[in-house]
């Protein structure tokens, strides 16, 4: 997956004429994404962590880390051919040179706030002469003296100046030789030497070498001579891994160049850095000024480098001085040491050699939005001019650091970058900055000796002084001896290691250093990971002059002049390290690891205990106790109680589906497979079961860890990545090869799935294996016994857990053939039917107390087959370059030229003119009236052409309308991915409200409901867009354009077999495996699918169904559009008048062009199978039923990277192609500009923001096919309501045959005819909507009226008890979890175990059910059963509310204790309670309440579980006790207050011996302690008179209020004003409040509110007044309870309208409603009221006054 080979840096492509294109990013993507960390940040346990402040779920990285790391990722390109390979051999299995060239040398950030490098410590605090110290590195380089990891002259001679050690009296010589005391002293030049001591060349003890040129001459060392004969031996010296700020004052000019042509360049030099430039000299005695200014090298050896003021030593010992302004270079003597440079050395600007001018380092702030908003790069200016030069001669600064430069990276800053200039006018206003086309550059100055610690009394934590103190340090031990003090832990422990400072700063006392630190101070740390840190207590900070701003002062690895490929690989080990050391890593590998040892959901002990392993790295006994020991890691995993425990298996979320690798494997080596030739081995490949070996689909291997399939695994929020493997094809192909494998042995013949060594011919009766390459040999000890046989088949394939209902029918089956003495079939026959079952593919217990069969029905009974109509979905996989695929021309708005904005913009990857085929879009209302399509794509062009292709521009997935002017990246967390991105192609469903099922499976669902006969159908592969919702029962097809094969067609057991193993894959229990259950579905489907298919088949030998007339097909994708056409022309056979397609396009290579143009040649393949296809369909008479859908996982980069491709985008351009399409246009919106001045363009690469939601198409094609009414029609697109109606397309606008008018958008269409009727209102119809009972139809007002109502609901004797008003039906939704397990067991009248992993911040944990029976129903008691858990998971508290629907607040209904003590239920006993009693046998609790209310819906919480620390909480059941309210039932006649109260209801009494009733209403109401109060008619006008704050700070979360002012009076007695401007992230409110201070108004009472209110402005997040709809503002009414005792309030609340004429702006409105307290509340007195003006939408800005009045509270009943 080496996908970043030959990735270069945007300075090398701008170098070499490009237009500025930026490094590839997939793979900086994919070593994150896939290999390291992860998408989400985890914590120890596993769990996704979360945003303190919005709740959002927390990102390990986003676009501007991508593209920082890209630059990490180039340079790097394939090594030469080795000398034992043959030429044309493939290297890519080899190591990857770096081509310094190609490398980005610039600052990265990290991950963690930082930038790589930090933590290395300053190159300028090493040591002087480190090449001698502790640490330094040497590596052998054999007989040549060039180095290999340094930047090099151009002359490769080993004839030029070298240095050459001494080897009488060398120290380095002697580490270098490493004599052979055994051989005579030979030296034997190890490969590799790190001096683990400073070498000794100090005058007093080693004279000798204290006078070598190695030790006196030099400042460092490049490569040393060893030796000289019989060969030459070199060694290169390796400088350890240090860090340069990137910013620094005093710098000095140097210079690489200096030619006639004035081709010379300079940069700004850090002149305290050593072995920086060559050491370049005038001559001061010279006798002309061409003489004195020609500069010339100085060395001792050839390349040697110095630091300033060495050189400057070098000069003046020379009789020369250091050159100023030099115009020339002489490399001859006398002007310089001979062999230094050489002329091409010169000429090619190998290095840069130091000059005395001064020179300054500035920054440049770039002007760039999005990611790139803030960055800055540097500029380097030379402060002199040079005299008699021409002007400019030293302007010519490289362009690395240039003026123009457009390297700009990310930095931290110091304060608040938003005030930084991002103008030409900001920027002018500074006098010490200067303004250019695309930033600003200032002068700054770098503040290097910022103390950061005082005293250690200030380091509170190893974790702080780590996040805080960025600059590493030196080893003390490694600098001279003395000249570093430890004064040890200043009593840190835990904390500090050691402190060491200055000996020349240290104190009298430890205890006085210790606080009295200063910037030499070093800090040495360990981790948590046991990792030893040493800090320097200093940071650098880069200050912008006049400004107020700073930043951190960024720290690069590798060096900007010389660009050593040394540094290159320290950098990249660096960022290996980051991920590595990263937090997520740990939980991140944890998770996989387990994934692929068995278990698909661990538990988040499990997931803790495995990071603890490897970030410890002890397991017991097993590791060494350093982070990442893989020993320890993999010994907790395999080893660990929950990997190993068969109890665990009794847990239906336990375990995995297996691979279908191991499922192979397994079967052979548990049955003995053996080979006939020793040597020979089975070929695992080109098996087409979902799995190979070395034959992955693509880098995301062969499942998706995160894979959460329809049904009831994800139906309970888990994962299993296995299930990815279990689409029709995939399953058949499995099976029947694990069955020849028992009939035919190790053989890929009869459908046999183990390759052949040698093709030998294939056996034709079972039993025979004399043709294959081995067979099964395993032999049951008593083969004569069937249940010994069975026994032994269970333990070698089942682990003994064949279930006993599974093991009768395989009994039955064996006994049939063993009881005649047929032993050997009978084995065969075992083998086989339990390789069938689900117990062999999953790894817990199936459980199954029946042998029910599945029931699976084809399209039965009439239908109209004249209407037929079919969407074909064609996916071209990787991401296509769509912005090729169509592009502007001619004829543009105002005369611009866009396709030379386009060609500026695309640069090489641009197609010409002549690569174009024109099209008008005249009327489409585009930026230009003539784009041109792919010349390799004609059928498009022609069809087009003819009115029968559409596109839509710029589109894609979106949750909301956005721009890059909106926080847009929080509006889809992963963005750019492959994996994730052709989800949400497919699925459409970005917010996960139907998890599981995709657009094509939602559509056909709603289809079918309606009255359709559907299918859904893949053509080969897995695909998520056609499942469906469970429910419907809406079977997804597997097609193929191969001719009908019958399943097991030499089947050992007949033609029943197919029946055999439906019967083997029936009905399962309620608590069986889930992963068990799936696999049983998939079969069951699969076999479903094979019948259909053979039914067909079998017609079609019969019918005139040829497909010959449609040719042969020369591609893939060719075969699968066949596949589709022969489906399509068996319509009338499967009685199918509505068809769904996938079909995917990845060959001969995927759409994902990051380095090679493969456009050209897919879209040929494209263009001849669609070509094909559509002639067939026009032959068939089928065009103008027929639609062509084509999508891919997203666009492209409008700018292209440096490798001739284009990355990861977003929006892209799609067609549409049918007979029935309006074509000859384009819809949505072609971007306008193709730069940065495009409000949907992103970043620097040109990552388009969709304008045009994928729901905009889906939407017309979803009506066109039948779809009708907002209702259907948003659950085929359930992020439909957040886009405007009308900025959908209907059928309308993209059909010419419509079914709803265009009109429709703009009314509540309910019943889908495009008119505004009763049928979208009134009860009469299925349309009729709560809150809209009397309307201008005059619709009847519905009975009963659920709650809250304008009067108590009544119930009548016709209510029926029930135990459970839940039924088993019900649908569960968990709530505050992170992970749950057994859903399905909370309601099944069975003890069990619903367990919840709570998540932080996500609320308590509990529940919402609906139940299936659609009635209402009225609760009074809560009963629960405990878990077969540990007693610390269970509840100890609860709380109940109800709603009838989504647009209803929830109700309170009751609270309470839940101690049902520490008995555990055993799980899976039936639960005998009545309504009047519980099971009293079982442990449980019961909490009975009064209520008169009505509900559908209900939510159970539980806010305290027994030990509130523990993550676990576990239901076993929950009963909701009361009464359901039938269809048809009549209330009676309504009571007066007044006279009466509510007659209690008689129910049925059970036997005397029985629990007495609860009553549906209280036995009494409360009295009215104020009736004899005198309320005014109309009621009581409060005024408050002062303002009553409610602000709250700090995390909000949903729906919390943050400001709200009552308005309080004027001094002219009138209602004063209150506004509100909204935050992100917060509910905006303002609020009128009315408070009451007695006991009159109660629970149970009916009140009526009224205010007087004018709206004086609303704007929203575009700044536009309030407009209709919901944009506009919305009332809230509600009702607080005070509790003095300080507990919790009782709330209820009722919403107002949101319609613009509710609220007319500028004027005074009357607000009015009837509002019920409940009764839920009795016993307690209501102290205020008030009304809320809410936002229209959440996460938009919000700014509103009002003036609220005349407030009137009327009790109307009590």
């Amino acid at each position: 997956w080496l996908s970043f080979k030959d990735n270069k840096s945007l300075q090398y492509d701008l170098d070499n004429g490009g237009p500025g294109a930026y490094p590839d990013e997939n793979f900086a993507r994919e070593i994150m994404q896939l290999f390291s960390i992860g998408i989400y940040q985890l914590g120890t346990n596993g769990a996704i962590e979360l945003d303190r402040d919005t709740g959002a779920p927390l990102m390990s990285y986003d676009t501007a880390d991508l593209m920082s790391f890209s630059r990490v990722w180039t340079g790097l390109t394939p090594n030469a051919v080795r000398g034992n390979a043959h030429g044309t051999e493939d290297i890519s299995v080899d190591p990857l040179a770096i081509n310094p060239e190609y490398r980005d040398v610039f600052p990265k950030s990290d991950l963690e706030g930082g930038y790589l490098g930090d933590g290395y410590p300053l190159c300028a605090d090493l040591p002087d002469r480190m090449q001698f110290r502790k640490g330094a590195v040497y590596r052998l380089l054999g007989s040549r003296g060039s180095p290999e990891l340094q930047k090099e002259g151009s002359s490769t001679a080993d004839a030029l100046l070298q240095m050459v050690l001494d080897s009488t009296s060398s120290p380095l010589y002697n580490a270098l030789c490493q004599p052979d005391t055994n051989n005579g002293g030979v030296c034997t030049f190890p490969g590799y030497v790190e001096l683990t001591q400073n070498l000794d060349y100090s005058s007093s003890s080693n004279t000798a070498a204290s006078s070598l040129p190695e030790f006196v001459a030099v400042e460092t060392l490049r490569t040393v001579q060893v030796q000289s004969t019989p060969i030459p031996i070199y060694y290169e010296y390796v400088q350890p891994p240090c860090v340069e700020t990137h910013f620094f004052n005093g710098g000095k000019k140097v210079i690489a160049g200096l030619n006639a042509d004035d081709s010379d360049v300079f940069m700004c030099a850090n002149p305290i850095l050593s072995g920086v430039a060559a050491p370049g000299c005038c001559s001061t005695t010279a006798s002309t000024t061409a003489d004195t200014t020609a500069l010339g090298s100085n060395c001792v050896y050839y390349g040697e480098r110095l630091s300033y003021q060495a050189t400057v030593d070098r000069c003046s010992g020379a009789s020369s001085s250091i050159c100023t302004n030099p115009q020339s270079i002489r490399w001859e003597t006398p002007y310089a040491t001979a062999d230094c440079s050489t002329p091409s050395d010169v000429q090619g600007k190998t290095w840069y050699s130091w000059t005395a001018t001064d020179c300054q380092t500035k920054v440049k702030l770039s002007y760039r939005e999005g990611v790139e908003a803030s960055q800055v790069a540097r500029v380097d200016d030379d402060t002199t001019t040079a005299t008699g030069v021409s002007t400019g001669y030293y302007t010519n600064s490289s362009s690395l650091v240039r003026s123009d430069t457009m390297n700009f990276y990310k930095v931290h800053w110091m304060g608040q970058s938003e005030t930084a200039p991002n103008t030409t006018t900001a920027c002018d206003a500074i006098s010490t900055c200067t303004s250019t086309v695309d930033g600003c550059i200032c002068d700054v100055n770098i503040n290097d000796h910022a103390l950061y610690y005082s005293s250690v009394d200030q380091i509170v934590s190893t974790e702080s002084l780590l996040a805080s103190v960025f600059l590493g340090a030196v080893d003390a031990d490694v600098y001279d001896a003395g000249l570093y003090t430890s004064i040890g832990d200043c009593n840190k422990i835990g904390i500090l290691d050691d402190v060491a400072v200055l000996t020349s700063t240290l104190s009298t006392t430890t205890t006085t250093s210790c606080t009295s630190l200063d910037v030499n101070t070093i800090f040495t740390v360990t981790d948590n990971f046991g990792v030893t840190h040493r800090r320097k207590n200093v940071q650098s900070t880069v200050e912008i002059l006049n400004t107020g701003l700073s930043f951190r002062n960024p720290v690069h690895m590798i060096s900007m002049l010389d660009r050593d490929e040394r540094d290159m690989h320290y950098e990249v080990d660096a960022l290996l390290d980051h991920l590595f050391y990263y937090k997520s890593h740990a939980p991140f590998l944890a998770l996989r690891m387990i994934q692929r040892f068995g278990i698909s959901n661990p538990s988040p002990g499990l997931m803790t205990r495995v990071t603890t392993a490897y970030t410890t790295g002890m397991y017991g006994n097993f590791g060494s106790g350093k982070y990442g020991d893989l020993a320890a890691f993999m010994a907790c995993l395999l080893l660990d109680t929950e990997s190993r425990s068969t109890v665990l298996d009794a847990d239906p979320s336990h375990g995995q589906i297996r691979e279908p690798m191991l499922k192979v494997t397994s079967y052979i080596r548990s049955m003995e497979g053996r080979y006939k030739i020793p040597l020979n081995w089975a070929k695992f490949y080109d098996m087409d079961i979902g799995q190979d070996s070395y034959g992955t689909d693509s880098v995301f291997s062969f499942f998706l860890p995160e894979n959460e399939p329809a049904g009831i695994i994800g139906d309970s929020g888990l994962v299993s990545p296995e299930a990815g493997a279990l689409s029709g094809s995939l399953i058949s192909n499995l099976l029947e090869g694990l069955l020849a494998l028992s009939k035919f042995g190790l053989t890929n013949c009869n459908k046999g799935i183990v390759s052949n060594y040698a093709y030998n011919g294939c056996d034709t009766v079972e039993g025979n294996y004399g043709k294959s390459e081995g067979q099964l040999e395993f032999t049951p000890s008593n083969i004569q016994n069937i249940d010994t046989m069975l026994d032994e088949f269970s333990l070698l394939l089942t682990a003994g857990r064949l279930g006993a209902a599974n093991r009768a029918i395989i009994k039955s089956v064996v006994n049939d053939v063993h009881q005649y003495g047929h032993y050997n079939k009978a084995v065969r026959i075992a083998q086989q039917l339990i390789a069938m079952t689900p117990e062999y593919h999953a790894t817990n217990l199936v459980r199954r107390e029946s042998v029910e069969a599945r029931s699976m029905t084809g399209n039965e009974g009439n239908y109209d087959e004249t209407d037929y109509k079919a969407v074909v979905y064609w996916l071209f996989k990787g991401g296509m370059d769509s912005f090729n695929l169509i592009v502007p021309l001619d004829h543009c708005e105002n005369g611009k030229d866009m396709f030379a904005e386009y060609t500026r913009a695309r640069n090489y990857v641009a197609l010409s003119k002549d690569q174009l085929l024109n099209i008008s879009a005249v009327g489409s209302n585009q930026v230009c009236d003539t784009f041109g399509i792919n010349k390799n794509f004609p059928i498009l062009h022609e069809l087009y052409q003819a009115n029968d292709a559409l596109f839509i521009a710029n589109m894609g997935v979106l949750t909301q309308p956005i721009d890059k002017h909106m926080d847009w990246q929080s509006t889809l967390p992963i963005l750019f991915a492959h994996n994730h991105m052709q989800k949400e192609a497919q699925t459409i469903d970005p917010l996960k409200r139907n998890p599981g099922t995709g657009v094509g499976g939602r559509l056909m669902d709603m289809l079918k409901k309606n009255g359709y006969k559907t299918a859904a159908n893949t053509v080969r592969g897995r695909s998520t867009l056609n499942k469906g919702d469970p429910k419907y029962g809406n079977p997804s097809w597997s097609i193929s354009s191969a001719p009908f094969a019958d399943f097991d067609p030499k089947s050992t057991i007949g033609e029943e077999v197919i029946s055999i193993v439906k019967e083997l894959n029936g009905v399962t229990d309620s608590d069986t495996s889930i992963y068990g259950e799936t696999w049983s579905q998939g079969v069951h489907q699969m076999l479903f699918e094979h019948e259909e298919e053979k039914r067909i088949a079998t017609a079609l030998a019969t019918a005139n169904l040829d497909m010959t007339n449609y040719g042969a097909t020369n591609s893939r994708v060719a075969g699968y559009l066949k596949a589709v056409a022969k489906t399509m022309k068996s319509r009338h056979l499967r009685k199918v008048n509505r068809d769904i397609y996938y079909l995917h396009q990845r060959s001969p290579r995927n759409f994902d062009d990051h380095f090679r143009d493969n456009l050209a040649a897919n879209l040929q393949l494209s263009n001849a199978a669609m070509t094909q296809f559509v002639n067939w369909v026009k032959a068939e008479g089928l065009w103008q039923s027929t639609v062509i859908v084509m999508a891919s996982d997203f666009g492209r980069t409008v700018i292209p990277n440096p490798r001739g491709g284009t990355d990861h985008a977003w929006g892209g351009n799609y067609f549409m192609a049918g007979g029935g399409i309006k074509g000859g246009q384009i819809l949505g919106e072609y971007p306008k500009q193709l730069s940065r001045l495009n409000k949907y363009w992103t970043g620097n690469r040109g990552r388009m923001i969709p304008s045009t939601p994928y729901d905009a198409q889906w939407n017309a094609i979803a009506t066109w096919m039948g779809v009708k009414g907002d209702t259907d029609l948003n659950f085929v697109l359930p992020t439909r309501p957040n886009f405007p109606k009308c900025s959908l397309f209907t059928d309308e606008d993209v059909f010419d045959n419509f079914n709803v008018p265009r009109a429709s958008c703009e009314i509540d269409d309910l019943d889908g005819d495009g008119i505004a009727d009763a049928d979208d209102y009134c009860e009469k119809t299925k349309y009729w909507v709560d809150g809209n009972a009397v309307d201008t139809y005059g619709c009847p007002e519905p009975t009963p009226v659920p709650a809250p109502t304008t009067s108590a609901p009544t119930v009548t004797r016709s209510a029926i008890p029930v135990a459970n008003v839940l039924d088993k039906g019900s649908k569960v939704v968990a709530l505050g979890a992170y992970r749950y397990f057994s859903k399905w067991s909370l309601l099944d009248g069975k003890t069990g175990r619903f367990q919840i992993t709570k998540a932080s911040n996500w609320g308590p944990p509990g529940f919402i059910a609906t139940p299936s029976h659609g009635m209402s129903s009225i609760v009074h008691g809560f009963r629960i059963y405990s878990a077969d858990s540990s007693p610390n998971w269970f509840p100890m508290t609860f709380v109940l509310q109800g709603r009838n629907n989504r647009a209803q607040p929830w109700q309170q209904l009751a609270e309470g204790n839940l101690n049902t003590g520490t008995a555990r239920n055993v799980r899976g006993i039936t639960i005998n309670s009545t309504p009047y009693a519980p099971d009293t046998s079982l442990a449980h609790r019961e909490v009975l309440f009064d209520n008169i209310l009505s509900y559908k819906q209900y939510r159970v919480v539980f806010p305290q579980t027994r030990d509130p620390n523990n993550l676990q909480c576990a239901v076993g059941n929950v009963e909701l006790v009361g009464r359901l309210i039938p269809d048809g039932w009549t209330p009676p006649p309504s009571q007066s207050p007044t006279t009466a109260s509510p007659t209690t209801p008689q129910p049925t009494e059970p036997p005397t011996s029985a629990a007495p009733s609860v009553s549906l209403v209280p036995s009494s109401m409360p009295s009215i302690r104020c009736s004899t109060v005198n309320w005014p008619e109309g009621g009581e006008k409060i005024i408050l008179n002062q303002n009553y704050d409610w602000g709250v700070t700090g995390k909000m979360q949903w729906g919390s209020v943050v400001k709200a002012w009552s308005p309080g009076y004027n001094d002219a007695g009138e209602a004063a004003e209150m506004s509100y401007t909204y935050k992100p992230g917060r509910e905006a409110a303002i609020r009128q409040m009315v408070g009451y201070r007695n006991e009159c108004i109660r629970g149970g009472m009916r009140l009526r509110i009224t205010w007087d209110v004018k709206l004086l402005n609303y704007t929203d997040n575009t700044g536009l007044p309030c407009t209709a709809g919901s944009s506009c503002p919305s009332g809230r009414i509600r009702a607080r309870q005070n509790n003095p005792a300080g507990g919790t309030y009782c709330n209820s609340w009722y919403y107002l309208s949101r319609t613009e004429t509710d609220w007319t702006v500028g004027e005074w409105n009357q607000k009015s409603v009837d509002f019920t307290i409940p009764s839920s509340c009795i016993g307690s007195y209501w102290n205020y009221f008030y009304l809320d003006l809410t936002m229209g939408k959440w996460w938009e800005p919000l700014a509103a006054k009002m003036i609220v009045d005349n407030t009137v509270v009327q009790i109307l009943d009590d």
